[in-house]
């Protein structure tokens, strides 16, 4: 129960922090090329920022994503906030997986927003992401674990490219 009213607090505050944003999409993708890219399963989510259950918004380098393509999920994300159990490998404690045993169901709202839920069924951490696309190329992320508090953050939808991840 709290999980679930950790999550729509999240999504709410980082909903309103995205629409009075008035900063421009740099990403280069136009309004309805950004769309195009979610419908098409070929994009990449750029973290901007992170806003761990605690608080406190922070920024991020432009090298954090989740790459989302038909066949493959690979996430590079960093981790903020609180862990229930210590990983064994000190590596584990951001979230860096791959995974291509994934449920993906995408949900168009009236406003031109996309809903869209990620469920790895190949990794044992992260249970559930919650992406929110608006038309203009922002997005929302929130990431549900299993055993650590859930995160959100910030992002923009980019163009997959080959010589990427």
């Amino acid at each position: 129960m709290f999980l679930r009213i950790a999550v729509i607090l999240s999504v709410i505050s980082t909903a309103i922090f995205t629409s009075c944003s008035t900063a421009s999409n740099t990403s280069g993708t136009s309004n309805s090329e950004a769309v195009n890219l979610v419908k098409q399963r070929s994009y990449i989510f750029q973290a901007q920022s992170i806003t761990p259950q605690g608080g406190g918004l922070r920024p991020l380098t432009p090298e954090y994503e989740l790459t989302v393509s038909k066949d493959t999920i690979h996430c590079f994300l960093p981790y903020m906030g609180r862990s229930f159990t210590a990983p064994m490998d000190p590596r584990q404690i951001g979230l860096d997986f791959n995974s291509t045993n994934f449920e993906y169901q995408e949900t168009a709202r009236r406003n031109g927003r996309i809903e869209i839920t990620i469920i790895p069924k190949d990794n044992r951490e992260v249970r559930q992401m919650n992406l929110s696309v608006s038309p203009d190329g922002f997005a929302m992320l929130n990431v549900g674990m299993l055993n650590k508090q859930p995160v959100a953050f910030n992002g923009i939808i980019i163009r997959r490219t080959t010589d990427r991840r």
